[in-house]
């Protein structure tokens, strides 16, 4: 077995994203290198024998033929037998996305064929993960929570150990208010369906409307937002079909010094404020609302509806233009 670990083979094993990206993964990463006492916690808690000797190489973001891996981290320990042997923890950090298929059987087929390249002796595919998110048929080798990390990270200081649990305890409201993140088979198909009606539409109506291109998408994911080269780019249409409402909005607009538009609404349209900071103009309009995502053809016709009063709310824009953007144009905060 080879026991040069800067084999240039093992390269293959290279970064694919920024470390940036997943602050976890971050955090994970700077402990695995830089405390033993992290990583002999880390290796125990995931059922190894090892007493850890030194951590030989911690690669962010793995991608190769199998997938992605979040963290490899490579370490060399002693066995209860007295022999030393290299180890591989293949780390995937959930927080609340869903897996990927196979997902699992991937990380251990990366496993096996480390092994097989001697780039290890062995290997424990690891999920870290929110304990509410880890179930007995996770399909991992082991599974640590973040909660228990919590407990070993950082403890020599007290600043930077308040920092990084501040962070982990983030990711994990974010789990309990967003739940898992699971693709769901039927609201992929409806939105590819909304996503084929939507080009028909624009055929018979003269209407330019273009949305996100068809994807695995979640439960839950039941908004529809258009875009159009004819309007403003700072501005999109909304439908939000569980309320039934449909809504232009123009981003990042003071509201008090654009409301003049009012005066160019149709009876039933509504100005309003929108936003989590009240940051948006937006006029709206009530369609029927779509209760059930399970069928496209049993709510074509509200679907119908709600285009049609999308629509409308671009006409009417095309036909004011001058008095709308007079009114917003100096209302923009950027």
């Amino acid at each position: 077995m080879s026991s040069d670990l800067d084999n240039p083979s093992i390269d293959a094993l290279h970064p694919s994203r920024s470390i940036q990206e997943f602050r976890i993964d971050f955090f994970l990463e700077e402990e695995f290198t830089v405390d033993l006492t992290f990583v002999q916690a880390f290796a125990t808690a995931c059922g190894s024998t090892f007493s850890v000797d030194h951590v030989e190489r911690v690669i962010h973001s793995v991608s190769d033929k199998h997938g992605e891996a979040d963290l490899v981290v490579l370490i060399t320990g002693e066995q209860p037998d007295g022999h030393t042997r290299k180890m591989a923890l293949l780390i995937e950090d959930k927080i609340s996305a869903g897996f990927q298929p196979g997902q699992p059987r991937r990380y251990r087929q990366r496993g096996e064929e480390g092994m097989n390249l001697g780039w290890w002796d062995s290997f424990v595919t690891v999920l870290v993960a929110p304990s509410s998110y880890i179930s007995p048929s996770h399909g991992f080798n082991a599974a640590v929570s973040l909660e228990q990390i919590e407990e070993w990270i950082c403890p020599s200081d007290a600043g930077r150990r308040a920092f990084k649990v501040a962070k982990i305890e983030e990711a994990i409201r974010k789990k309990a208010l967003t739940g898992v993140q699971i693709v769901d088979r039927a609201m992929t198909e409806f939105r590819a369906a909304y996503y084929d009606n939507l080009k028909t539409f624009n055929f018979r109506h003269g209407t330019d409307f273009t949305m996100r291109l068809p994807a695995p998408t979640y439960h839950g994911d039941t908004w529809f937002v258009l875009k159009s080269p004819t309007l403003p780019a700072w501005s999109e249409i909304r439908h939000m079909a569980p309320s039934g409402n449909i809504e232009i909005s123009f981003k990042e607009t003071e509201f008090s010094k654009a409301a003049a538009i009012v005066q160019l609404l149709e009876s039933d349209m509504t100005l309003m404020q929108t936003g989590k900071y009240k940051q948006h103009v937006t006029v709206r309009l009530s369609t029927p609302p779509i209760p059930v995502f399970d069928s496209f053809e049993r709510v074509r016709s509200e679907v119908e509806n709600a285009l049609s009063c999308a629509e409308r709310l671009w006409r009417l824009y095309q036909r004011e233009r001058v008095r709308f953007d007079a009114a917003l144009v100096p209302a923009r905060r950027t």
